[in-house]
């Protein structure tokens, strides 16, 4: 299932407008040192979700730096771990001359997300996450860019 394209996405009535170019959601191991820390800042927590992750980003030169990652836990006790390593482990500014703008990390059920590009589209993208599963969504941890290195 995608969850998220370019164009309209409807979830429990409601109308989130998405315009990010995609390719189709790739496949990641989150055990991996490289695929799992580079897509999801993930490394310690690895152990607590499920090895294959995916991920999404819109690479188009001159478009909004834009990348998401879905990973499933094994137990949903562990989303708050998670998710904090992932906003303190990806690197915003993984791509030649570009940055992300915000990032937002949050767990419903068994699932985290963890997407940065614009505020705004951070949080339409979020907002729709938390309509998609029936469980209630956990708290959303945010991170603006900042430019001290």
């Amino acid at each position: 299932t995608t969850l998220f394209r370019s164009g309209h996405c409807r979830y429990a009535q409601r109308s989130y407008e998405i315009e990010i170019m995609l390719s189709g959601p790739t496949h990641f191991s989150v055990s991996d040192a490289n695929e799992g820390k580079y897509y999801s800042g993930i490394s310690e927590s690895a152990s607590l979700v499920e090895d294959d992750a995916v991920w999404n980003e819109s690479v188009m030169m001159g478009g909004e730096p834009f990348s998401m990652v879905i990973v499933k836990l094994k137990d949903a006790k562990d989303g708050d771990k998670v998710k904090e390593e992932m906003l303190g482990g990806v690197n915003m500014r993984k791509w030649i001359c570009r940055n992300a703008e915000y990032l937002i990390t949050v767990n419903n059920g068994n699932y985290v997300l963890m997407v940065m590009c614009s505020k705004a589209t951070c949080e339409k993208i979020a907002d729709a996450f938390d309509n998609v599963l029936e469980e209630k969504s956990g708290t959303r941890l945010e991170k603006e860019f900042d430019m001290e290195f």
